[in-house]
């Protein structure tokens, strides 16, 4: 039975857009690896 304790679902900045790019183009430079670049 629920307690209301449990933690469910996932925070907001998890599913924020804005911040998904943000981490996106960090991890690129960081690893020199951009998944979403143009391909030749």
């Amino acid at each position: 039975m629920a307690s209301g304790n449990e933690r469910t679902g996932v925070k907001d900045y998890a599913v924020d857009p804005e911040q998904a790019a943000r981490l996106w183009e960090l991890s690129a430079r960081r690893t020199g690896v951009n998944a979403f670049a143009d391909q030749p």
